[in-house]
C-alpha cells in the first residue's frame, strides 16, 4: 500500500485502544502519539499517526469474524484445543463457563462482544465445579466447554495454593483434568517443577546483534526488536544502571523481562529456562516462549 497518499489527510475514527504503540484501522495500522487507556477512542489520524481525543462508544463489530467458545476470566476456550485472550471484557464478568461471542477486530484482536444463551452443560458444569467433581460423564458438554471447565478447575487449585496459572502454561492437559483422569493438585505441582532448556544447537544462543542507542531510545527499540518476532510492546521502565524492564503480550499473554538497555541482552526472561536467560536476546524470547509451550514446558515466573 502506498501511504504517500494518507500525508496530510486528517480524519477521525472510532478504534480500540489495546496497548502499546499502534492501533488498527480497518485497512492499516497507526503508531498512537500519546498512549491512554485500554478502551474505545475517538482517534483524529492524520498520516500513519493517531491521536487519542474523546473516549468513545463502541461501534457494531457484526461484520468482524465471530469466535464462539465458553470463557473463564478472560481466556476464550475456542473448539477442541483453540484458546485466546479477550480484550475489553465488560466490568460485570460473566459468569465462569458462560458462552461467549467475541470478535476478530482487525489485526486479528479478539474483542468481547456477547454472552450467549446457555444450557443444561454450562448449568451442569458450573455445579460440578462448585462440588469438585468431573465432567467426563456431563451430556452436551462440548469441547469448549471441557476445556474451559479444566482451566477453571486447575485456577481454582492455584488460588489455593497462592499461584497464577495462563492457559498456555497448561493447555495441553485440560481434557484430561476435565474429565477427572489427572487431578488439578498433580497438574500444577509438575507445573512448578519444569524447567524448559535451550537446545545447545539453537540459534538463540547467538544472538541477533541489536542496534544499540541511547537511553531514550530504548523503549523504541525494544518496541521494535519484539515486534519483528509478533509480541506487542506494552510498557516499559528503566529499572537502575544498566537495566530496563519491558512488558509485552505475546500469543495473548502478557510476559516481563528484563534486559540491558543498550544492547537489548536478556537478563530475566521471565519464564523458566534453567539459568540460559542470558543467552538470549529479546528479538528471540518470542519464538522461545513458543517452543516452551510446544513442548509443553511453559512456567512464567513473572507476570504482567
Amino acid at each position: 500500500m502506498d501511504y504517500r497518499k494518507f500525508l496530510g489527510v486528517q480524519s477521525t475514527k472510532v478504534l480500540p485502544y489495546f496497548g502499546g504503540a499502534f492501533v488498527h484501522a480497518p485497512d492499516r495500522r497507526l503508531r498512537v502519539t500519546a498512549r491512554v487507556a485500554v478502551g474505545w477512542w475517538d482517534f483524529e489520524v492524520k498520516g500513519r499517526n493517531a491521536t487519542a481525543v474523546a473516549q468513545a462508544e463502541p461501534p457494531s463489530l457484526h461484520r468482524c469474524r465471530s469466535l464462539r467458545g465458553h470463557i473463564v476470566d478472560d481466556w476464550l476456550f475456542v473448539g477442541g484445543e483453540g484458546c485466546r485472550r479477550v480484550l475489553m471484557t465488560p466490568d460485570d464478568e460473566p459468569p465462569v463457563l458462560s458462552p461467549v461471542t467475541a470478535r476478530l477486530w482487525h489485526g486479528d484482536a479478539p474483542i468481547f462482544d456477547v454472552l450467549e444463551f446457555e444450557g443444561d452443560a454450562e448449568e451442569g458444569a458450573r455445579e460440578a465445579l462448585l462440588e469438585g467433581a468431573a465432567i467426563g460423564e456431563l451430556v452436551g458438554a462440548t469441547p469448549s466447554l471441557r476445556r474451559a471447565f479444566g482451566f477453571a478447575r486447575l485456577r481454582r487449585e492455584a488460588q489455593v495454593r497462592g499461584l497464577r496459572v495462563s492457559a498456555r502454561e497448561v493447555g495441553a492437559v485440560l481434557h484430561e483434568v476435565a474429565d477427572g483422569t489427572r487431578s488439578a493438585a498433580s497438574v500444577l505441582d509438575a507445573l512448578e517443577a519444569r524447567v524448559y532448556t535451550l537446545d545447545p544447537s539453537s540459534n538463540h544462543r547467538e544472538r541477533s546483534p541489536s542496534p544499540t542507542g541511547t537511553l531514550e531510545d530504548a523503549p523504541q527499540r525494544a518496541a521494535a526488536a519484539l515486534e519483528g518476532a509478533g509480541a506487542t510492546l506494552l510498557d516499559s521502565r528503566f529499572a537502575g544502571e544498566r537495566t530496563m524492564e519491558v512488558i509485552f503480550r505475546y500469543l495473548g499473554e502478557r510476559f516481563v523481562a528484563t534486559v540491558d538497555w543498550e544492547t537489548l541482552h536478556v537478563y530475566d526472561s521471565g519464564i523458566c529456562l534453567d539459568g540460559a536467560d542470558e543467552e538470549l536476546g529479546l528479538d528471540a524470547l518470542p519464538s522461545v516462549i513458543s517452543e516452551a509451550i510446544d513442548g509443553g514446558l511453559l512456567y512464567i515466573t513473572r507476570r504482567g
